[in-house]
């Protein structure tokens, strides 16, 4: 006696072969061979893989189009007053402290000290609004390289543009204070 497999089996056998004639035998282990079409879906993907290559050139292009076309050059001495700022704070800062962007964390430049030999930053005067211990201050930084561009500066390390009468926020290791830059000259 047979096994129920092998009647199911011959079972197949013979529908297939009604359905295809009495010539064509096909069994199930048989693959079915099918052709591949072009779908939508296909078209899709490919349009995707084009847009996207196309997303990464414009990308770069307007990347490119924004860095500023001028070349690099250094060093610049940035002369800078400091509104208001307490005489404890005035005291932490010294020459040679490297100043950063508080906003963005970069290096803008080097507290330095003015050609003419003065401190990097000194007190010009007591706030009596304030009392004693608030100061108007001004000083210098030296940004080591940058590009210059119609009368701004734009740092190596940075992406804030400075230009006499901006105010930017600037911290040292040891201090945090807003300045308002005056001047912006290239060393000799």
């Amino acid at each position: 006696m047979s096994s129920k497999r092998e009647r199911d089996r011959d079972r197949d056998i013979e529908r297939d072969k009604h359905s295809h004639g009495e010539g064509e035998h096909i069994t199930p282990a048989t693959p079915r061979v099918t052709q591949r079409r072009w779908a939508a879906v296909d078209t899709m993907v490919v349009l995707a893989l084009v847009l996207a290559i196309v997303g990464v050139l414009v990308r770069g292009f307007m990347a490119q189009k924004e860095t500023p076309q001028g070349e690099m050059s250094g060093p610049y001495d940035v002369y800078f007053v400091v509104e208001e700022i307490h005489s404890s704070v005035l005291s932490e800062i010294s020459g040679f402290d490297v100043l950063y962007d508080r906003e963005t964390g970069k290096m803008v430049g080097y507290l330095g000290v003015y050609a003419n030999g003065s401190p990097a930053i000194s007190a010009t005067g007591v706030l009596p609004i304030k009392g004693g211990d608030w100061v108007s201050a001004q000083g210098c930084f030296v940004c080591l390289e940058g590009v210059m561009e119609d009368g701004n500066l734009l740092p190596y390390e940075t992406e804030t543009y400075l230009s006499p009468g901006s105010v930017l926020t600037v911290r040292t290791e040891r201090a945090v204070m807003t300045i308002k830059i005056t001047q912006i000259s290239q060393r000799k």
